[in-house]
């Protein structure tokens, strides 16, 4: 037997091991990506559908139609009417808008 064949066999044991390492930690990691527990979802957020009856004579105006406050318990809208645009306040639990002037 020549030397390099000699050497060529001693390195096969070291191969087959750094391959099983490899083989080890791939399987490793796949496991830790498919067996961790799934991250809940959010819920859906429950939608509303609101009426908003508009003082007399006065249209919406263009663009959007309204916007909620940050905690949700008012309405504000621009209506228009004969050409002048005023800014409307609505309570959730009132039945009246009230201009801001």
């Amino acid at each position: 037997m020549m030397l390099s064949e000699a050497r060529r066999r001693s390195n096969i044991p070291v191969t087959w091991a750094i391959a099983g390492a490899i083989v080890a930690m791939v399987a490793a990691a796949a496991a830790t990506l498919f067996l961790r527990a799934p991250v809940p979802a959010r819920p859906a957020m429950p939608t509303a559908h609101v009426v908003l009856p508009l003082p007399s004579g006065t249209t919406l105006r263009d663009g959007p139609a309204a916007v909620i406050s940050p905690d949700g318990s008012q309405i504000a809208y621009v209506a228009s009417r004969g050409g002048v645009s005023q800014l409307y306040i609505r309570s959730l639990g009132d039945f009246e808008p009230r201009p801001l002037t």
